[in-house]
């Protein structure tokens, strides 16, 4: 039997469940306590289950949610449905979801996770319904719906370094490119991050600082055909040899992808690599 909040405060302590409703405060110490959240019948047959503390492989995950993710609550008028997706480009990132993603997702929460490529679109995508992990992926601080006030989860700034390197991991196995620019002085390396959140490029800003590295950020404005109306995208970057070198060393990727990459890069001098699994 899953664990509820409401019926254990009630029969523990005698409390009213109007209480339990007003007292958000004692209703956080017991999910601290007791981390555990009610999930759909679904969620119980297929014995779906969440991790009782952070670890690498958890921030590694929040990471890539927040990079690539979406969880949505939807009524079809029978009853509410959560929803979470994960698409990419099948041509690059199959490897990644068959090797990583679906793998990790059974790892941490016992959940079986089957894609679909679409060849027309060369898209990729996986899906699934769970009330539980969308309630715990919520509380950990992922938002539902739109990221525009996407922020790093405050469970990953307050977090040691490894826990902070494993959340940037998988946000950068998602949505960081790696590309050369051409400077008066020749060819270098950039790392970039591209959101639409403000406080997400800050809150990164701010880890990588934290971390050693030199990241800068601009506020882009570009007008949108497909929208008819300008779109403001927040960027970080990376940049140079020593910066990238530091991230392959002290943070790497997970995604396949982004070390044919970097190996790609021969003529700025760099060894290969192999990815970090």
């Amino acid at each position: 039997m899953l664990f509820s909040y409401k019926n254990s405060l009630v029969g523990l302590f005698g409390l009213p469940a109007w209480n339990f409703q007003k007292g958000f405060n004692l209703r956080k110490l017991f999910i601290l306590m007791f981390p555990d959240f009610d999930g759909s019948t679904t969620d119980v047959l297929r014995k779906i289950c969440t991790p009782i503390s952070m670890s690498v492989l958890l921030a590694e995950d929040m990471g890539f949610h927040a990079g690539d993710g979406h969880m949505s609550i939807e009524s079809n008028g029978w009853g509410k449905k959560y929803r979470f997706s994960y698409s990419g480009d099948s041509r690059m990132d199959l490897d990644y979801f068959v090797n990583v993603l679906i793998p990790r997702k059974k790892k941490l929460f016992n959940l079986n996770v089957n894609y679909r490529k679409d060849p027309r679109s060369n898209s990729i995508e996986a899906r699934f319904p769970s009330k539980k992990l969308l309630k715990f992926y919520a509380y950990l601080g992922l938002p539902i719906g739109k990221k525009k006030n996407l922020r790093v989860p405050k469970c990953i700034r307050d977090s040691g370094k490894e826990i902070q390197k494993a959340f940037l991991r998988g946000v950068a196995d998602s949505d960081f490119s790696l590309t050369m620019k051409n400077r008066p002085n020749g060819l270098y390396p950039v790392l970039q991050l591209t959101s639409i959140s403000f406080l997400f490029i800050e809150d990164a800003k701010l880890l990588l600082i934290k971390l050693g590295f030199r990241p800068i950020s601009c506020v882009k404005n570009q007008f949108d055909e497909r929208f008819g109306k300008v779109i403001t995208t927040y960027i970080l970057e990376m940049n140079g040899k020593n910066q990238t070198l530091k991230w392959m060393q002290e943070i790497g990727f997970s995604n396949k992808k982004h070390h044919l990459q970097f190996n790609r890069m021969g003529p700025v001098g760099f060894e290969p690599t192999t990815p970090t699994l």
